[in-house]
């Protein structure tokens, strides 16, 4: 399968792997402690720009770097932490295959665009996922395989990801969902979503282009809060929610009789509704204004 541009980390050419590292959050807390190292890693610059990172989560936010995995995981993300201005040599040179080839992705990504930052987080989960494959890089044949880790790799408090990660992929994989395998596996459990559904954002996702820009992650998220507007989805609204939307449509409506189309573009950006629930919408809207649909 081809990736999809959509699946492309903003920085360069590096597919966006915190979905997957996220998968072995079992709490809000810990997911908002991933997301937070992954943003104040961003953008470093010079030799400490490692821990200058590390010192601003301790100075604002220090109870993020409290669970069991952080610490292991950031002894393990320094060495992918390579200044751009940094020699190369060494690094090329190291007796960590992963460090290797951390340092050749950078010079490849710095040879075709004019950004000189890394993202150690990044660097270490791509490196993971392409070890997790036998070595070849994630936009190639996908043949991911718990047996390229040890038993004490995979028992490490950072690692458990991958093993949740490779399970899920191949299972999917073995449901006829190949095509779409490592995208349905960006949906964390915590959303409560089947894969029939998965599938059906999936391919939403892919073929409409005015998704450009979100992440599927973000999509799915997307859709995760418009299913909140719902007591009973895509059936009965919350009634606090659908007051306020029928005030706002009659005041919208009133002396212009705008055609429904325009009130469902409103309404949906608005209130933040998913196009996936835009038929009840569309419903919704015909029912309280009284117009065709």
């Amino acid at each position: 399968m081809a990736t999809s541009n959509k699946d492309m980390h903003s920085q360069g050419k590096r597919m966006n792997s915190l979905d997957f590292f996220l998968l072995q959050m079992n709490n809000e807390d810990s997911r908002i402690a991933a997301r937070s190292i992954e943003l104040n890693f961003r953008c470093l610059t010079g030799p400490d720009g490692f821990d200058k990172a590390i010192k601003n989560i301790e100075k604002n936010w220090r109870e993020r770097l409290e669970h069991d995995w952080v610490k292991p995981l950031l002894d393990e993300l320094r060495v992918f932490y390579v200044p751009y201005e940094t020699d190369m040599s060494e690094l090329l040179e190291h007796d960590n295959a992963q460090v290797r080839a951390a340092a050749a992705q950078i010079l490849r990504d710095a040879s075709e665009k004019d950004d000189e930052y890394t993202n150690p987080l990044n660097e270490f989960l791509s490196a993971v996922l392409t070890k997790a494959n036998g070595g070849r890089p994630v936009f190639m044949q996908k043949d991911f395989d718990l047996a390229h880790f040890t038993a004490e790799e995979l028992a490490k408090p950072h690692m458990q990801w991958v093993t949740l990660f490779v399970n899920r992929y191949n299972e999917l994989k073995a449901n006829g969902h190949k095509k779409q395998a490592v995208r349905l596996t960006r949906i964390h459990p915590c959303h409560s979503i089947s894969d029939e559904l998965g599938l059906k954002l999936a391919n939403m996702y892919e073929d409409n282009k005015w998704f450009t820009g979100l992440e599927f992650g973000q999509f799915v998220s997307y859709y995760v809060k418009s299913r909140e507007h719902f007591d009973v989805e895509n059936e009965t609204l919350n009634p606090d929610y659908e007051a306020r939307m029928k005030k706002t449509l009659h005041v919208w409506h009133e002396g212009e009789g705008k055609p429904l189309e325009n009130h469902l573009s409103w309404l949906a950006r608005n209130y933040d509704f998913h196009p996936l629930h835009h038929p009840f919408l569309r419903k919704f809207i015909a029912e309280t204004l009284n117009i065709s649909e």
